[in-house]
């Protein structure tokens, strides 16, 4: 046991911290997350679910169309496609024309495509 000349000395015991700071500590960062989360989520651009339309015309008129390998159309296509972030393809092909794709996702491909002959 430590002799103590006077009353200023103390032995040196290390302290350790008392659990309620580690909760309190606990709790005050995950405030802090929670108040970043909310402040990022607010900053984030809203991305707009509305279905936008596609209208296609094809040349030469007997074209058939495909999206996404099932048939939906020849000569010419309409629909409305959910904005979802997924890319579609869209082939079409005719007898004796080179084949096409487009690729497009959110937003519709061009209105038109003409189909290149080729030599049989």
């Amino acid at each position: 046991m430590p002799v103590l000349d006077s009353p200023s000395d103390t032995p040196s015991v290390p302290m350790r911290p008392s659990p309620l700071r580690w909760v309190a500590a606990l709790l005050a960062v995950t405030l802090v997350a929670v108040l970043i989360g909310a402040f990022a989520h607010r900053l984030t651009p809203s991305v707009s679910h509305a279905p936008f339309d596609v209208t296609l015309r094809v040349t030469p008129p007997a074209a058939r169309i495909e999206l996404d390998g099932r048939p939906v159309g020849v000569g010419t296509w309409r629909a409305s496609l959910p904005r979802d972030g997924v890319t579609h393809l869209l082939r079409v092909s005719a007898p004796d024309h080179a084949t096409q794709r487009l690729y497009f996702a959110d937003a519709p491909p061009p209105s038109t495509v003409t189909l290149d002959p080729v030599s049989p």
